[in-house]
């Protein structure tokens, strides 16, 4: 079902500096309200369910929006030089809905993680394209979380992967 009104609403700051000898940090913020304006749900009553099924109705007007956090956050700090490059990368996700009750049971804790990316430029090979090497580590720290979820006579939430790491070969012609 759709809300009539809803609000959509916010900022966003973002800043880049370098620092010269490869150095630079980038970042952004964003907070955000996403809310209803208008909106009546009709909520089945499973518990007094009998020859027919009794429709509650509950006014959401005021909650945040599903799968809307209020803030997000990214924070890199970046180093190249010559062959050489590593990226921190920090990511923040503010509480979330998966449903339209905005209740703390139905919700997606705040989180934080941390990403590493270190890369080796190779120069020059086959044919004059330019090589890269890079390994990621994703979830630096292993931090448990959910990325989201959905309700199914309670809520069920889909966790983020644990720590991994990936490794590739960029070919840039």
């Amino acid at each position: 079902m759709n809300a009539p009104t809803t609000i959509h609403q916010g900022i966003e700051l973002s800043a880049n500096a370098s620092f010269g000898a490869g150095f630079s940090v980038r970042g952004n913020l964003a907070i955000n309200d996403n809310t209803f304006d208008q909106f009546i749900e009709y909520v089945p009553d499973w518990a007094n369910w009998g020859e027919t099924l009794p429709i509650d109705t509950v006014n959401r007007a005021g909650n945040f929006i599903t799968g809307s956090p209020k803030n997000l956050a990214n924070l890199r700090l970046t180093y190249d030089h010559d062959m050489l490059g590593v990226t921190g990368h920090l990511f923040h996700a503010g509480r979330q809905y998966i449903d339209n009750s905005n209740s703390a049971e139905t919700s997606i804790d705040p989180y934080t993680i941390v990403n590493l990316r270190g890369s080796l430029k190779l120069g020059y090979w086959l044919q004059g394209a330019a090589m890269t090497l890079f390994v990621q580590v994703n979830n630096l720290f292993d931090t448990e979380y959910e990325t989201g979820g959905y309700i199914d006579a309670y809520p069920l939430f889909l966790p983020a992967a644990k720590r991994n790491l990936y490794a590739g070969i960029r070919a840039s012609l």
